[in-house]
C-alpha cells in the first residue's frame, strides 16, 4: 500500500493531500477554506472519503503556525515585520506551514488546534488529522503512524 503526502500550490495558498491506496493513479479533490469541525465523524465516513477519492484525502486548509520568537521573509505570508496587520491576537507572526500534521503547536501562549491539519471529508465535514487517526489510523497511515514526520515549510 502507498502512503504519500503532496504539497500543492493553488492561487497563493498551499493545500496538502494524503494519498492512501494501492494504485498510482489518484484523483485530486477540491479544498475548502471552511474551518468547521464535526465531532461525530465515523470510521465509515473516513473510509468512504478514502474510497471516493481513490486513496486521496484533502487537507481542508494549510496548517499555519504563528510564532512570537522570530519573523519570516514574506515567503509564506507577510511576516517580516510585526504590525497589527501581520500579527494575530497574541502578537505572533505566521511563519510556519505544517504539512499533514498530527501535532499541535507548542507556544508560550497556545491556540487550540494550531498546527493540526484538518481533513476534508465527504458531505462537507471536517476532522482534525490527530482525531481521524484515533478513529481510522490503520486505514489512513497503515503501519507508518508512529513514523509519520512533522514536515514544516518556513
Amino acid at each position: 500500500m502507498y502512503y504519500y503526502c503532496l504539497f500543492i500550490p493553488v492561487l497563493q495558498e498551499f493545500f496538502c493531500i494524503l494519498l492512501v491506496g494501492f494504485k498510482k493513479e489518484f484523483l485530486l479533490l477540491s479544498a475548502r477554506s471552511n474551518r468547521m469541525e464535526v465531532p461525530s465523524v465515523s470510521k465509515q465516513l473516513i473510509d468512504a472519503t478514502i474510497e471516493r477519492g481513490k486513496g486521496v484525502v484533502m487537507a481542508q486548509t494549510a496548517a499555519v503556525v504563528y510564532r512570537g520568537t522570530y519573523a519570516g521573509r514574506n515567503i509564506i505570508a507577510k511576516n517580516s515585520k510585526r504590525s497589527p496587520e501581520t500579527t494575530d491576537e497574541r502578537g505572533y507572526l505566521p511563519v510556519e506551514w505544517w504539512i499533514m500534521s498530527k501535532t499541535e503547536a507548542l507556544n508560550p501562549v497556545s491556540k487550540k488546534g494550531e498546527g493540526l491539519t484538518n481533513l476534508q471529508l465527504l458531505g462537507g465535514q471536517h476532522i482534525a488529522f490527530d482525531k481521524a487517526l484515533k478513529i481510522a489510523e490503520e486505514k489512513l497511515l497503515g503501519s507508518y503512524a508512529d513514523r509519520w514526520p512533522l514536515t514544516k515549510v518556513m
